[in-house]
């Protein structure tokens, strides 16, 4: 899923530090970005028409545990070691939206 080019030093701490977030460009490999989109795609397909597309919430903990990808997102090594590296360790997840 994750680009094997991604990278988390020094600019991109300063960049969290100040801002809260960091963009980290090609942070996707192509064959995740497409996998995802394929996952995301076909949630909004399926969703009622009622609920609004802003509202998907928690995704990690309702998809089938056999095909949970938000999960396998969320606890990746190069994910887990970006959050350990602006956060500190043991950060837990809260919460997942799309």
């Amino acid at each position: 899923l994750i680009d094997g080019r991604v990278t988390y030093g020094l600019k991109q701490r300063q960049s969290f530090d100040r801002n809260g977030f960091i963009l980290l460009p090609r942070f996707l490999s192509q064959q995740g970005l497409t996998y995802l989109r394929e996952r995301v795609d076909a949630i909004y397909k399926e969703k009622a028409p009622d609920v609004d597309g802003e509202w998907l919430t928690n995704l990690h903990q309702l998809l089938p545990q056999d095909d949970n990808w938000m999960w396998a997102l969320a606890t990746h090594p190069v994910i887990l070691k970006l959050v350990e590296l602006s956060l500190g360790p043991g950060a837990q997840i809260y919460a997942s939206q799309l």
